[in-house]
């Protein structure tokens, strides 16, 4: 995901080719388990029970992402509490509003309808996700961070 979010931002035919290839995989797929159903062979085409566990994963793995989002920023407002001491006001001001901007950026940036597919599986949707979640938790960590390094009362 990395290597596509980078040829998104900086190279546009590459990131446009990949997302081609993995499209044209999807549609060999497809037309596979349609050949198979032509065919006469069963196909167990996953419902309910791997969206419940796929729902389930994702609740239980945001949760983890935003516990340690909050530790590591807890973390480093207390390490630079200690070895560099309590930011400047200008600092820490600039600290919350890069967070805060962080989040917004995160949430303007966002693509919704424009660019969904029929399944959410397609190379620009997962970059687009990929991107919201780094942005957020980027913002998130900003935010704790601000608040843990210029305030005593969160020693």
């Amino acid at each position: 995901m990395i290597k596509a979010t980078f040829f998104l931002l900086f190279d546009r035919k590459r990131f446009i080719n990949l997302a081609k290839q993995r499209s044209d995989q999807m549609l060999r797929e497809q037309h596979e388990r349609d050949h198979a159903r032509q065919a006469g062979q069963t196909i167990e085409v996953p419902h309910y029970e791997t969206q419940t566990t796929t729902l389930r994963k994702a609740v239980g793995y945001s949760l983890l992402l935003v516990l340690v989002v909050v530790l590591l920023g807890w973390v480093a407002g207390q390490l630079l509490n200690r070895f560099v001491g309590p930011p400047s006001q200008a600092t820490a001001r600039l600290i919350l509003y890069s967070g805060i901007g962080t989040l917004l950026w995160a949430t303007l940036a966002k693509c919704g309808w424009n660019i969904q597919s029929w399944n959410g599986t397609t190379l620009p949707e997962q970059v687009n996700d990929f991107l919201f979640r780094v942005l957020y938790l980027a913002g998130s960590f900003l935010l704790v961070l601000s608040g843990t390094w210029s305030g005593s009362y969160w020693s």
